[in-house]
């Protein structure tokens, strides 16, 4: 699982855009555990950081973010044929001036950092050159059971109440 890997989920804050950025899981020999941390390219500085557990029972993946109360979860699947991680990630992010809760599939795919072009990282929007492989990615998350999102209820309630 050690590796580099362009992350790719659905933008929070804005329909029709996927985020991408890197992912580098690697083992931290000073505190002995396997670890990760997040880019917004493939140059830049650590964004956020956290460590990678596993659960023999299932095979699923688990990415983990506890800084300073914060936390950001990834349960990803085993890999399949192409090495391609893919789960779903949540997390908390800034909606009308507050943290809100929010869930999207993510799919990571391992990149060789020895490649001359390697893959755009930051906000993807449809009709970009990459937007259909990405959106493909992260259905297939969904179409092939590694991710569930569930709609909110919260329509049918308020038109069943008439508002």
């Amino acid at each position: 699982m050690e590796g580099v890997y362009l992350a790719v989920r659905h933008s929070f804050n804005h329909a029709d855009t996927i985020i991408a950025y890197a992912v580098v899981i690697e083992w931290d020999d000073t505190a002995a555990v396997l670890s990760f941390v997040t880019r917004d390219d493939f140059t830049g500085p650590a964004l956020q950081q956290g460590r990678v557990s596993f659960s023999t029972r299932t095979g699923h993946s688990y990415l983990l973010t506890n800084d300073f109360g914060r936390f950001e979860l990834t349960v990803l699947g085993r890999p399949i044929e192409d090495g391609r991680l893919l789960g779903l990630c949540t997390t908390a992010f800034m909606h009308q001036r507050r943290p809100t809760p929010a869930s999207s599939a993510i799919a990571l795919m391992p990149v060789s950092l020895h490649v001359e072009d390697l893959p755009t990282c930051g906000p993807v929007n449809v009709g970009g050159a990459a937007f259909a492989d990405y959106s493909e990615w992260l259905r297939s998350a969904e179409r092939d059971g590694f991710a569930r999102v569930v709609g909110s209820s919260l329509p049918q309630l308020l038109n069943s109440a008439g508002n």
